[in-house]
């Protein structure tokens, strides 16, 4: 990474005395990068979706699908496709989140698998790329809940 140094510190290290603020020249604004700032990773979006349920009061469960290699064999950590995130309501609602990087991300083939059929067996899965969108979510999860059995 370049050092960046303002006119004033170049001139207090090189020994030249200080330009006075009359003299200064003022910098144009720099135009803003032709290229926007990346997206958050995945894993930040996952974990800041995990802490801001959990203080919703959900019971939030991070699945790790896939293997691992484990000396001469290889584990396999959950089923290929399952959500990365598995959540519980306050109320007892099962959603399930597939988080992606931008909107633009589609799940694989085995996770749209997997996702209708947990939709086929009656759980909200939905596919979000950040926080306001699992908070909505799960607002809605709640909603539902709250007018399907008001007494719970």
């Amino acid at each position: 990474m370049p050092i960046r140094l303002t006119p004033d510190q170049l001139d207090r290290l090189i020994g030249r005395p200080p330009t006075p603020a009359s003299e200064k020249r003022t910098r144009s604004p720099r135009a803003p990068s032709a290229s926007p700032p990346a997206p958050p990773r995945e894993r930040a979006i996952q974990r800041a979706v995990i802490d801001a349920l959990s203080a919703c009061g959900w019971l939030v469960l991070r699945t790790n699908a896939g293997q691992v290699p484990i000396g001469d064999r290889v584990v396999r950590l959950g089923p290929r496709g399952w959500p990365d995130l598995t959540c519980v309501s306050p109320r007892g609602q099962l959603l399930c989140l597939e988080i992606k990087r931008t909107p633009r991300s589609r799940p694989t083939r085995h996770q749209e698998a997997v996702h209708a059929e947990l939709r086929r067996r009656g759980v909200r899965v939905e596919t979000i790329c950040s926080i306001e969108e699992a908070l909505q979510v799960a607002r809605e999860v709640e909603a539902d809940a709250a007018r399907t059995d008001p007494a719970r």
